[in-house]
């Protein structure tokens, strides 16, 4: 899951998103094993420029880890959105094996 998605679900402004990332990473210690991984989102502009607009993606763990500082309904947001995720993986997963099988 991304920052973006992050501010879309709980209705915090990305800004605001990303700098509660930032705590959080300035907070943590480096035995803590975390992956909050910076992207960039990059947009065509007029006359061939571009703007790079700064995202992390996250794994489930980061989410929680940032998600625990929020209140419990943005929580339930987030690790309800998660729950979507895992399913639609495991459904997939399903349709291959199915796909897989009817071919022997």
């Amino acid at each position: 899951m991304t920052s973006l998605q992050i501010a879309e679900i709980t209705g915090k402004t990305h800004s605001n998103v990303m700098r509660d990332i930032r705590n959080i990473l300035e907070q943590l210690e480096e035995k803590h094993k975390f992956n909050f991984e910076l992207m960039f989102k990059i947009t065509k502009l007029g006359n061939n420029a571009e703007r790079k607009d700064p995202y992390y993606l996250l794994t489930k763990k980061d989410c929680l880890l940032l998600a625990s500082g929020y209140d419990a309904n943005l929580r339930a947001k987030i690790i309800n959105r998660w729950e979507e995720l895992e399913e639609n993986k495991r459904e997939l997963s399903r349709k291959r094996e199915k796909s897989l099988l009817s071919k022997i």
